[in-house]
């Protein structure tokens, strides 16, 4: 579900999977199903959602909370915990911070992008743009047209799941410094 990035690829997975596990007549999927404009990223990938939160992010929340708050506790103590809650994340946000200076940051590559990155985050968040880094070498890019249209191709194609889209035509402008996949 996370890395599926068109329509198409998304309707032919969910059809494979309803084929695959026979749960055509599961009538908790078909209702997730009609609803997928919802929650399924390529029916949303064009719309800008600046400063929203999902339902994961709130549920995490709720469940931080509910470690340091017990239930039915009076508001005097929730205020106590909450604050206790905060200073716990800052102080952690603190570590992070420290440990980053500390231990430094390695660089892998080396390229700009890198390099970027290693002095705007800490070194768990680093690491965690390393991995995403990575992953985007995963396809190999073919030139078509001299500096106008490529490929990007996903480097294990022929074994990944036949439903999932693993060919990427990048068409350039010649006016402008845009692109189109």
């Amino acid at each position: 579900v996370h890395h599926i990035v068109s329509i198409d690829e998304f309707e032919k997975g969910w059809a494979c999977m309803i084929e695959k596990y026979g749960l055509q007549t599961n009538a908790f999927l078909t209702q997730l199903y009609e609803v997928r404009g919802k929650w399924a990223k390529p029916y949303f990938m064009g719309v800008f959602c600046a400063k929203m939160t999902s339902t994961q992010r709130s549920e995490s929340a709720n469940h931080l909370l509910k470690g340091y708050v017990p239930p039915g506790c009076p508001m005097h103590l929730f205020i106590r915990q909450y604050e206790k809650m905060q200073f716990d994340g800052n102080s952690e946000e603190s570590y992070q911070e420290k440990r980053t200076k500390l231990g430094g940051i390695v660089l892998k590559q080396k390229i700009p992008v890198e390099v970027h990155a290693s002095q705007v985050y800490t070194r768990t968040m680093f690491e965690k743009f390393g991995e995403a880094l990575y992953v985007c070498g995963s396809y190999d890019l073919v030139e078509v047209k001299p500096q106008l249209e490529y490929i990007a191709r996903h480097i294990k194609f022929q074994s990944r799941e036949k439903w999932c889209k693993n060919e990427f035509v990048i068409s350039l402008s010649e006016t402008a410094n845009e692109f189109r996949s």
